[in-house]
């Protein structure tokens, strides 16, 4: 059997009235043994997320919290009070994991308009709510190299830059060549020194 550790639930298309029990008829169709919802978020959202699909079958429905940084961070003390304070709650719900979007790193800026970096030392409280928490990090670390080159006819993904919707949420149009976007590189060195700085967790 398949494990599906990189599920949406916000959108699977089941009948909300017996959602977990669909959700796991399907899987039992697909050979699936369990899967990880990342759209856990925390708080209100988690709450209702958790008594939906882990209720119903623990070992085979899995949900990750979901830090959401979007495109600004200007509010540390709400992101510290709302997000990271709200991991305890997350855990003793029985989350799983923590879930981080490709904002962090590629398109969050703060007060400054700056990007803000993944090892940014005002995310300390973050990592070591994690590391204390004993809880993993899923983090979606920037995209697949072609999106940061030209979309030209050298692009081995030049259909889906060229054809992208303008409104496409999870990339602009054209990708993420601009120079204004951090490259690829820069992101995963950061990330590194995220791991070096808490290597005994």
């Amino acid at each position: 059997p398949a494990i599906n550790i990189h599920a949406h639930l916000h959108d699977t298309g089941v009948d909300p009235s017996r959602g977990a029990e669909q959700l796991l008829a399907i899987m039992d169709a697909c050979n699936i043994r369990a899967l990880v919802d990342l759209d856990g978020g925390v708080g209100e959202v988690l709450r209702g997320k958790m008594g939906q699909y882990p209720a119903a079958s623990p070992d085979r429905l899995l949900v990750f919290a979901h830090v959401w940084f979007g495109n600004v961070l200007t509010s540390w003390p709400y992101f510290y009070e709302q997000k990271v304070a709200a991991l305890d709650e997350a855990k003793s719900l029985g989350v799983r994991g923590i879930k981080i979007w490709k904002n962090l790193g590629l398109v969050t800026r703060d007060e400054r308009r700056r990007v803000i970096a993944v090892d940014d030392p005002r995310l300390e409280p973050l990592w070591e709510k994690a590391g204390v928490l004993k809880l993993p990090i899923l983090i979606h670390l920037a995209d697949p190299e072609p999106f940061f080159h030209p979309a030209d006819a050298r692009n081995e993904r030049y259909e889906e830059l060229a054809y992208l919707p303008l409104d496409a949420a999870w990339l602009p149009r054209g990708g993420w060549a601009h120079p204004r976007f951090p490259r690829p590189a820069q992101i995963r060195a950061q990330f590194e020194r995220v791991l070096e700085r808490h290597a005994d967790v």
